[in-house]
């Protein structure tokens, strides 16, 4: 089992990390990619918002949907992230999680995970570094995972 396991992600990445001991190096061991997040807003919707009578008379008002679909596919993505990291704590691979990211993900995130695994959650770092070096991400951890 590893000591530890750290998520950097943001709405397009995430990647997994191990940390054997307490005070060493982090290696990868997952790279996860949502193809959608990349896709424009317009590409991603199905059809026009709905339209409503915009009271007496002939007019009528174009409905915006009420839930993006950026934010639709943001949270599919946390789901798939979530889903992974359930699966590594029911398998005890790791005692803590770490959770670095762009916020809006962080959120999605926390919500989207079971309530064991937010349970190991050590800490968490509001900062988008899916793109930085392991050693870079390592910094901005706790000395002692």
């Amino acid at each position: 089992m590893d000591r530890a396991w750290i998520v950097a992600a943001n709405s397009q990445r995430a990647r997994l990390f191990a940390a054997e001991d307490a005070h060493g190096p982090i290696r990868e061991f997952a790279d996860l990619i949502d193809p959608l997040a990349r896709q424009q807003r317009q590409d991603l919707k199905s059809d026009e918002a709905g339209r409503r009578r915009a009271g007496p008379g002939p007019g009528r008002q174009g409905m915006e949907p009420e839930y993006d679909v950026k934010d639709q596919e943001r949270d599919r993505f946390a789901k798939r992230i979530a889903q992974r990291l359930r699966e590594g704590r029911t398998q005890d691979r790791f005692a803590r999680l770490y959770v670095l990211g762009d916020p809006t993900l962080v959120g999605s995130l926390r919500k989207a995970m079971d309530d064991n695994t937010r349970d190991v959650v050590a800490g968490e770092v509001s900062k988008n570094l899916v793109d930085h070096s392991p050693e870079d991400i390592r910094a901005h951890l706790p000395k002692q995972l």
